[in-house]
């Protein structure tokens, strides 16, 4: 349960509304309501459903943080497995007001990204995207990198000479990976990587261009990653 600031509505202004979440659906307390709820007994209370899990994404999206940019624009950030590797991603999704809706999330960045990007460009099948995912040759990695506890926090508003921004906070974990041969009915079988119990926490901190920039981020993700992704100074 907190307070923002952002645009709820097409009106274009900013108000002050409570936020909360119960059973994965994040309802929200509007301005009006706030004020009828502390100046009368008898004016009516409005809760409205801001936020709704999807059931594809249900644990992940469960646990989505929904904040405002520099110029109050709502955004919900969370976390979902990525198929065939055994990393993570982050996801980021913009509020529409008028609408009322949240759009299509779209992938912000995740570990060996480019191996993602063209499996899906490529057509790769599961088992050839798995293996590439391994593969340095073909950008991957033996190591994973699981994204978690998502923030975002307030960005800069616009100004005259330059656009606003939304700030996304998160940690991940980094974990070195090896390859280990297995027995299976006589035969010796090398399996893709198992975990090793050596891991880094990196603390991680993304700064984005709102509107303009995410719209861009979204036809360019892999190059713009490399340029605001980065781990956090102490």
């Amino acid at each position: 349960m907190k307070f923002l600031h952002g645009k709820l509505s097409d009106a274009g202004k900013a108000e002050t509304f409570l936020m909360y979440n119960m059973n994965g659906i994040t309802y929200v307390i509007k301005e009006k309501s706030l004020e009828n709820a502390l100046n009368s007994n008898k004016a009516a209370i409005t809760v409205d459903p801001l936020f709704t899990v999807d059931k594809e994404h249900g644990n992940a999206q469960a646990e989505a943080t929904i904040g405002v940019d520099g110029d109050g624009n709502i955004s919900a950030v969370y976390t979902q497995t990525v198929t065939n590797t055994v990393n993570n991603a982050l996801y980021v999704t913009k509020y529409d007001p008028t609408v009322k809706k949240f759009g299509e999330a779209f992938m912000l960045a995740m570990n060996h990204m480019q191996v993602y990007e063209d499996s899906v460009s490529n057509q790769w099948t599961s088992e050839d995207t798995r293996e590439a995912f391994f593969d340095s040759k073909k950008g991957g990695g033996e190591d994973q990198f699981i994204f978690n506890a998502p923030q975002i926090a307030l960005g800069k508003p616009t100004t005259e000479n330059e656009s606003g921004t939304l700030t996304i906070l998160t940690k991940g974990t980094m974990t070195k990976l090896k390859k280990s041969t297995m027995d299976f009915d006589g035969k010796k079988s090398i399996r893709n990587m198992f975990l090793m119990p050596i891991t880094q926490q990196l603390p991680v901190f993304m700064r984005l261009r709102m509107e303009s920039e995410i719209r861009r981020l979204e036809k360019h993700r892999s190059h713009l990653i490399r340029t605001i992704l980065y781990p956090a100074r102490n």
